[in-house]
């Protein structure tokens, strides 16, 4: 070996040394969201927040990643406006994460009243994907669009979507008709929706839903009538 190549050589042999003792930065970083993924397994949002917040800090580790966590991890302790900072404009959110951050951003735009920009990402939310969804989670998504829409007053979407997410999970379907009849004008339609209704303790809330789809539609006697039928 050349005297000239001597130097080099032991530059490159410390540099592995150290990278051997503190792990690579992208190594590291992964490990750490490793942490944040378990901790939001179990149900420790607010410790994954503390996790995945050194990340946040530097250009080279915050990445889509670790940005979809931590909204994720904040979405679990209703920190809502942090929410809203994070995934905001990132230009993956239609194209990362099956959209997991459309849904965040609706959920939380809701929770804070701006119910045209919830009405926007909750939109998007439910647009299919490459990735495959589960019935859960596209319900998830219908039922935060069908909130949306009540909340605007645009009662007959509203139903649309309770109805479609009310389908895909059979055990929450019940509770899903109650919501629906309750923005659904057409009495006749609430009756069919009050007929698939089995469970005992939603059926004991038609009367209270009848009351106020009536007190929707402006009909105050018929809406006190119900409330004192129930």
């Amino acid at each position: 070996m050349s005297k000239a190549g001597a130097p080099t050589l032991v530059v490159r042999l410390v540099a592995a040394a150290l990278v051997m003792a503190t792990g690579s930065p992208s190594l590291q970083a992964q490990s750490s969201l490793d942490d944040v993924q378990a901790a939001l397994r179990n149900g420790q949002s607010f410790r994954a927040t503390q996790l995945v917040a050194p990340l946040l800090t530097s250009p080279r580790t915050r990445t889509p990643e670790a940005l979809i966590l931590a909204a994720e991890a904040a979405a679990g302790w209703e920190g809502w406006n942090t929410v809203q900072r994070l995934p905001n404009d990132e230009p993956w959110l239609d194209g990362r994460f099956d959209r997991l951050g459309r849904r965040l951003l609706a959920e939380a735009a809701l929770a804070n009243g701006e119910r045209t920009l919830a009405l926007e990402h909750a939109r998007s939310a439910v647009e299919p994907t490459l990735m495959p969804r589960e019935g859960e989670e596209r319900a998830r998504r219908l039922v935060l669009l069908a909130r949306t829409h009540e909340q605007m007053e645009e009662w007959d979407s509203a139903a649309r979507h309770y109805h479609a997410a009310a389908e895909l999970v059979p055990q929450l379907r019940d509770w899903l008709l109650l919501r629906a009849a309750g923005v659904t004008r057409d009495s006749a339609t609430r009756a069919r929706d009050y007929s698939r209704i089995a469970l005992v303790p939603a059926r004991q809330r038609i009367g209270p839903t009848e009351a106020l789809i009536w007190q929707r539609l402006d009909e105050k006697g018929r809406a006190a009538r119900s409330y004192a039928a129930s």
